[in-house]
């Protein structure tokens, strides 16, 4: 079975966190994790793996802001693709994208139980 869109080779798992200067320094200090990115502008950090292509990530959710929920980011490398190709199977996205200038775009569905998945096309 193959993905209707062209991956990245880049799957992230994103957590939900209260606080992300004290979640990302336990990821760092105590898992021992490399931090790849902090952009506390948008409540976001990402560390790597030792499994080539998944990362951690992490943000704070205004929604829920006493953390916990997940996500899984599918990394693509052309979002409008992924997008159409998806509809074309009948998922409906979540609002507008998200676009980080210069880093990623973001497109965010759900899956039947209304788990966060979220299509990320990095720019740089």
């Amino acid at each position: 079975m193959s993905l209707p869109f062209t991956s990245s080779g880049k799957i992230t798992c994103t957590l939900s966190v209260s606080d992300l200067d004290r979640a990302a320094a336990f990821y760092r200090d105590v898992l021992g994790l490399e931090l790849l990115t902090m952009v506390p502008e948008f409540n976001w950090a990402e560390f790597g793996t030792e499994v080539p292509g998944f990362t951690i990530g992490m943000g704070v959710n205004p929604e829920n802001p006493s953390g916990g929920g997940s996500g899984i980011n599918f990394g693509v490398t052309d979002l409008d693709a992924a997008k159409a190709a998806l509809e074309q199977r009948g998922v409906s996205f979540t609002g507008e994208d998200l676009e980080v200038p210069g880093q990623v775009r973001i497109a965010e569905f759900s899956d039947p139980d209304g788990n966060g998945l979220f299509l990320v096309q990095r720019l740089a």
